[in-house]
């Protein structure tokens, strides 16, 4: 089964996105959840809170706020997740639904749906929605606002090495639309809340050069978060902006979980792929982007991955 003859058959659609939603995944699932309502489905998304920046992306209406457990989707889709647990508590609908469908531009997809749609290649989530909404319907303003959204942040703007000449084709097309993507641009990439500026200030203030300069390590720890105002999802961009002190080859941000046990590490590469560490410590993510989740310390965190850094070669 192909992804449009699962879209065609189901009737009942749950769309879900990753934990700690970033605007790829606001971007996709409200992107997919519009073009289906309109195409006659009932449709609930399944999104864990995030960023208010990300409110400018149009389809908030679909948002489901109850029990997911009492959800009886016939067709789930899990969007921007590179395994099932990235979903979260949706996870529990792959169960339930009577197919499941993966859509996906992480190289470490565990092709974990029925029908696995995974494009490494792509920018993004929003670039594969794109791809396959003009195959099967209008995309209107609001459609195309989402998408948009979504390819400006995964890509920084445009900026990442992810981007392609298919990239700025879809951008192109949504553009034509007549959607206001200056606005959309300055608020994705652009705007903070004070919360935000001060989580980064802080990030900055605890940063260090490691390795001779070649690594840049910084942290927040809960107390961080509670003098700052700050949330997890405040959270965003800070491995982004110390990889790019002069410099530095790869960057590492950990930040203690709230619930206590262990740390989330971000980590960045302007050359080698760091993906592969990632995926040993039960993560993924991109080439030069990736992530998991450490049962430990920050400090062990960063000991034990620096020292896999070493093993690489590129330091």
């Amino acid at each position: 089964m192909t992804v449009i003859e699962a879209i065609n058959a189901g009737k009942n659609i749950v769309i879900a996105g990753h934990r700690t939603p970033d605007g790829d995944a606001v971007g996709a699932v409200c992107a997919l959840g519009m073009a289906l309502r309109n195409m006659g489905k009932n449709v609930h998304v399944v999104l864990e809170w995030y960023n208010e920046r990300f409110n400018i992306i149009p389809g908030r209406e679909l948002l489901y706020d109850g029990d997911i457990g009492k959800l009886e989707p016939d067709t789930l889709f899990v969007l921007d997740c590179g395994n099932a647990e990235r979903a979260g508590e949706a996870s529990r609908l792959l169960e339930k639904a009577s197919c499941t469908v993966n859509i996906d531009h992480h190289i470490s997809n565990t092709m974990f749906a029925d029908v696995n749609h995974v494009d490494s290649e792509a920018s993004s989530t929003c670039e594969m929605i794109f791809r396959i909404l003009r195959e099967i319907c209008p995309i209107d303003k609001d459609i195309a606002s989402a998408l948009y959204a979504g390819i400006i942040y995964d890509t920084g703007g445009l900026r990442h090495r992810s981007t392609t000449v298919k990239t700025m084709d879809a951008v192109s097309k949504l553009m034509s639309l007549d959607i206001p993507f200056p606005r959309i641009y300055d608020k994705i990439m652009h705007e903070r809340t004070l919360a935000e500026a001060r989580a980064l200030g802080r990030a900055l203030e605890n940063m260090s050069l490691i390795e001779n300069g070649a690594i840049a390590f910084t942290y927040i720890n809960g107390g961080d978060l509670a003098d700052t105002g700050a949330v997890i999802a405040d959270l965003g961009g800070v491995c982004e902006y110390i990889v790019n002190v002069s410099g530095v080859q790869f960057a590492l941000f950990a930040y203690q979980r709230l619930d206590g046990k262990g740390c989330k590490v971000s980590i960045r590469s302007k050359s080698v792929p760091v993906n592969g560490i990632a995926q040993q410590l039960g993560g993924g993510g991109h080439s030069l982007a990736a992530g998991c989740d450490f049962d430990g310390t920050i400090e062990e965190a960063r000991d034990v991955i620096i020292g896999m850094l070493k093993e690489l070669g590129g330091l």
